[in-house]
């Protein structure tokens, strides 16, 4: 029997949002580069690009009317448009499979089903026609099965929580983990663990475009796609699953935290 436990951490949460002291820059973890799968920061001046910070060649496209806007740090994407994307081609070859941390800030700006990124290939040749499997999506909010959640799925898993209320409007930072190897699924706010499931996915790298701020047209179920209502920054995928100091650190900016960042 697969166990849930869903939980909001309510006096950390509303600490660390009125801006309780954090530890010094100093006593934040690095991270060794290595870790990292991609990092996209959206800092660049640049109307079709969002250009991967990793040095791994995992660079973006702009779609439709995605515009540059202030960020957390730098520039931030805002998205909102029909049709708005970054679209990294043939991502899905590069996911980790079993041990992974998408870590990102967020100032969601509006309520309805949307996902915060997206890749979803279809099934191999020989499965269920239509079957999807191997996902590794963000929905941010949904409104199934239960109104206003936030899921993730990764592999053939998933996690889910209830949307806390006061996201909307203002930024903060969500990272979502997976471990095969320590069996569970997180969803962490603002530095905080704020979800736990005591089970993990595990995702088949095959060729499937990545979708940041969005969901691609899905002909199979008669699904439109749709974009997320809201500004994304410093949005990063890791092949480990990150404990909370480190996630804690990526808060304080991803160029403090990996280091040596490659050229």
């Amino acid at each position: 029997m697969k166990l849930y436990k869903l939980c909001v951490i309510g006096i950390p949460i509303l600490c660390f949002a009125a801006g309780c002291a954090k530890p010094k820059s100093s006593d934040y973890p690095m991270i060794s580069p290595d870790k990292v799968v991609a990092m996209w920061l959206f800092d660049e001046d640049h109307k079709e690009i969002a250009y991967d910070s990793s040095g791994n060649g995992h660079d973006g496209a702009l779609m439709v009317r995605t515009t540059r806007v202030p960020g957390k740090f730098g520039t931030a994407l805002q998205f909102g448009g029909a049709g708005d994307a970054v679209v990294v081609p043939d991502f899905g070859e590069s996911v980790p499979t079993s041990e992974v941390t998408v870590a990102a800030w967020i100032k969601l700006e509006e309520i309805k089903n949307h996902d915060l990124f997206s890749l979803i290939p279809l099934n191999r040749p020989g499965h269920r026609s239509g079957r999807l499997v191997d996902r590794f999506t963000v929905h941010f909010p949904w409104n199934r099965p239960h109104p206003n959640t936030i899921h993730w799925q990764f592999g053939g898993e998933k996690i889910w929580m209830h949307r806390p209320s006061e996201t909307l409007g203002r930024w903060e930072h969500w990272a979502f983990v997976c471990s095969a190897r320590r069996n569970f699924m997180k969803i962490y706010r603002n530095g905080y663990e704020v979800a736990w499931y005591k089970s993990a996915g595990q995702y088949s790298p095959r060729r499937g475009d990545l979708h940041i701020g969005g969901r691609p047209r899905l002909l199979i179920f008669n699904d439109p796609g749709d974009t997320f209502g809201g500004i994304i920054d410093e949005f990063a995928v890791f092949n480990v699953a990150l404990n909370e100091r480190e996630i804690v650190a990526l808060m304080g900016g991803i160029q403090n935290t990996v280091s040596p960042m490659k050229p």
